[in-house]
């Protein structure tokens, strides 16, 4: 692909900026989410008006390997910090208000608000209400989401509704976008591309360990990518690079994920 001139070698393993590329209409395809439209407009409106992305079905270039498609996570994790009075008396009581806050009966009530104001139910879905209304008319009625209110002064979750979303963009034109999304959705295996709405917060010990490796493991594997990508290396040659990433902490990181992990799940 890269001497075909089908890939931009620079931007592999790299955080190299594509938004002069985007914004130039140089690029056919990216990685980012398929079903979002957040990238086609700033283009658009600068006069390519044919711009449009849709997401790369996975395929199997040899034999015996699978394809893997890489999803967002359907836990979005906002503003994860939140400071509050450590007072000894009043920790039973702020305990038990975050208790309440991110406890599921709470959190799809102020994603969704009540039936009637906030939603609808269509054939077993809930049909949002609320999407084109402005915020002060929303706290007339009784039906602002708790993110809106929330997202300055606590780690909010939100739930990502796909459904809801593949509707919405079908009804404003991006039906190719909906049929991809549709096309994808049983296909396996899967791997979230980004773990963080996975993990409890790190300890202080957790965070020193991590601060200590993950910029030089993030920076060799990074240079692993490229080379590998680019055929400057070999895949046989996998086990030296593994001993490397472990010589540079990839145990010590990988027990803390795993620590984080398992909190997050009452481990």
């Amino acid at each position: 692909m890269v001497d075909k001139g089908l890939l931009y070698s620079e931007c592999i393993g790299s955080d190299t900026s594509t938004d002069q590329l985007r914004n130039e209409n140089k690029v056919s395809a990216l990685y980012y989410y398929p079903i979002g439209t957040y990238v086609e407009l700033p283009i658009r409106a600068a006069g390519y008006e044919e711009a449009y992305y849709i997401g790369i079905t996975p395929f199997s270039a040899v034999d015996g390997v699978e394809g893997f498609y890489s999803e967002e996570t359907p836990y979005l994790v906002y503003m994860k910090y939140a400071v509050t009075n450590a007072a000894a008396d009043k920790l039973d009581t702020v305990a038990a208000y975050y208790d309440t806050i991110y406890s599921p009966e709470f959190i799809d009530l102020m994603d969704w608000g009540t039936e009637g104001k906030g939603y609808e139910v269509v054939n077993g879905q809930k049909v949002r209400l609320t999407r084109a209304v402005a915020a002060a008319d929303l706290w007339d009625n009784g039906a602002l989401q708790f993110d809106s209110l929330a997202r300055f002064f606590f780690p909010t979750v939100f739930h990502n509704e796909r459904m809801e979303e593949i509707t919405m963009v079908e009804r404003n034109g991006w039906k190719e976008k909906s049929d991809f999304e549709i096309s994808i959705k049983s296909i396996q295996p899967r791997t979230p591309n980004d773990n963080t709405g996975y993990y409890a917060l790190p300890t202080t010990d957790e965070n020193e360990i991590l601060g200590r490796y993950t910029t030089d493991l993030n920076t060799y594997s990074r240079e692993m990518a490229a080379n590998l990508s680019l055929g400057r290396m070999n895949i046989s040659e996998l086990d030296s690079i593994i001993k490397e990433l472990k010589n540079l902490g990839l145990d010590e990181v990988l027990a803390v994920r795993q620590a984080q992990l398992d909190r997050r799940n009452g481990k």
